[in-house]
């Protein structure tokens, strides 16, 4: 698994490989925290820190557990580097996204920006995602 700044792509990254993992009957196993993983894991295994929500998996070749996704603590967009681009900012890592669908006038003219309500609803659909995506995670746990 490549380690990928957690935006669409790489969530939908993420999605594809746990869906893998559950075709592949890999066994996801929930601990209260971290501290509560086993000193040996199993690459055949997913393991959720149910804490924190983080999901890892275990690495035999370099004998220790790696972060495959966590929740963001913070998420902040603003005006993009380049015309035609919104910069992302998630828990202090920056990506820039194209927009599409606007014309060049729209970067231009601050009355064609978009609005603090229209990027408040850009981040509470992200969170919406996320949620759905840790309800699955639950539902897979419970079977």
């Amino acid at each position: 698994m490549k380690e990928q700044f957690l935006n669409l792509s790489g969530l939908t990254d993420l999605v594809t490989y746990m869906k893998l993992c559950i075709a592949q009957h890999k066994v996801i196993i929930p601990r209260a925290s971290f501290s509560l993983f086993p000193e040996t894991g199993d690459e055949n295994n997913i393991y959720i820190d149910t804490s924190t929500n983080a999901i890892y998996r275990w690495n035999d070749t370099d004998k220790k557990f790696v972060l495959l996704a966590k929740p963001p603590r913070t998420i902040a967009i603003s005006e993009g580097t380049n015309n035609g681009e919104i910069t992302l900012k998630v828990d202090n890592i920056a990506s820039n996204a194209k927009v599409h669908g606007l014309t060049s006038t729209a970067f231009t003219e601050s009355n064609k920006f978009a609005t603090a309500a229209q990027g408040a609803k850009l981040i509470a659909q992200f969170r919406l995602l996320l949620f759905h995506l840790e309800q699955k995670m639950e539902q897979l746990k419970l079977k």
